[in-house]
C-alpha cells in the first residue's frame, strides 16, 4: 500500500470553519486522538485507494455527521447558507465538494485505515465510497480529487462566496446554468484563473482531459482525473456557459475566442 501516513508522526489537528462573506469564525478544533474519542457513530468501508486502485479498509466519521456537530451552535438561517465544503491539507491544496453530494453519499473523514494486518493512522483522510456505492461514478464530479490526505482544514461556505465572479447574472438558460455547474463543480479547484487567459483553447483543454494526459510541461500537480466521462453534449454545454460568461463580462462578443488557462 503506499503510504499515507503512519503512527509516529506528530499528531496533526483538523479545525472546522464558517465562512460567508469576510466572517470566518472557527467551529470546531480536534486532534486525531480528539477524533477517535468523539461519541459520534464510526463508519467502516472498504474502499479502492486512488493512488494505487488497492482496496482499503477505512474508518472514520460521515461528513455529514461532522457538519452537524460543527454548525450545531449556529442560527438556522447561518446553517442554512452553507451548501459548500472546501477541503484543504497541509501542503495548502483544496478541494472543493457539495454539502448535497455528502448528503446523497456517505463520505467520510478517515482517521484509520488498512489492507493488511497493519492498522495505519496519523492524520485525515477523505475517503469516496465509490466503490460500495459505485452510483456515485455518474455524478460527473472529479472523485480522484476528493481523496484527500492530510487534512488540516474543512470550511463549511457557499458557491456564492467563494465563486461569485464566476457565476452567470442572467440565470434564465438551463443550458447555460448547466454548463456553469460542471465547470464550477469540477474544474475551479485547479482552474481557477481559467477565465482570464487565452492561453488555451477549448479543443485542446478537451483532448487533454478526455486522454487524462498532462505533460511534463504542464502545471505541477495536475491530478489524472479517470472518474469524469464526458462526451460532446457536455462540452457544448460548457461552451454555452463560457460564451454567456463571456458576453457578461467583455465589452463585445467578437472580442471572445473560446480560450481556457490550463
Amino acid at each position: 500500500m503506499q503510504s499515507w501516513g503512519n503512527g509516529h508522526s506528530a499528531m496533526p489537528t483538523l479545525k472546522l470553519f464558517w465562512k460567508i462573506g469576510q466572517v470566518r469564525r472557527e467551529l470546531k478544533s480536534w486532534s486525531v486522538e480528539e477524533f477517535q474519542a468523539l461519541s459520534l457513530k464510526r463508519k467502516k468501508s472498504r474502499e479502492r485507494n486512488p493512488k494505487d486502485g488497492k482496496l482499503v479498509e477505512w474508518s472514520g466519521v460521515l461528513v455529514t455527521q461532522l457538519l452537524e456537530e460543527a454548525l450545531a451552535p449556529l442560527a438556522l438561517e447561518q446553517k442554512a447558507l452553507i451548501d459548500l465544503l472546501v477541503l484543504t491539507d497541509d501542503q495548502g491544496r483544496s478541494v472543493t465538494v457539495s454539502r448535497a453530494l455528502t448528503i446523497k453519499y456517505p463520505l467520510f473523514l478517515a482517521d484509520r485505515w488498512s489492507d493488511g494486518p497493519q492498522l495505519e493512522r496519523g492524520h485525515f483522510v477523505c475517503v469516496v465510497p465509490w466503490t460500495s456505492c459505485p452510483k456515485i461514478l455518474k455524478e460527473e464530479v472529479p472523485l480522484e480529487m476528493y481523496f484527500l490526505s492530510k487534512l488540516v482544514s474543512i470550511e463549511f461556505t457557499s458557491y456564492q462566496d467563494r465563486f461569485s465572479e464566476y457565476l452567470l447574472k442572467k440565470r434564465t438558460d438551463p443550458g447555460s446554468m448547466r454548463g456553469e455547474r460542471l465547470f464550477v463543480e469540477n474544474c475551479l479547484s485547479c482552474h481557477h484563473t481559467a477565465m482570464r487567459s487565452p492561453r488555451w483553447s477549448l479543443d485542446l483543454f478537451n483532448q487533454k482531459h478526455s486522454l487524462g494526459f498532462f505533460s511534463s510541461s504542464e502545471k505541477v500537480g495536475s491530478p489524472l482525473i479517470q472518474s469524469i466521462h464526458w462526451d460532446s453534449k457536455h462540452w457544448k454545454l460548457l461552451e454555452r456557459y463560457w460564451e454567456d460568461y463571456a458576453l457578461e463580462n467583455t465589452s463585445s462578443k467578437a472580442s471572445w475566442e473560446r480560450r481556457i488557462n490550463l
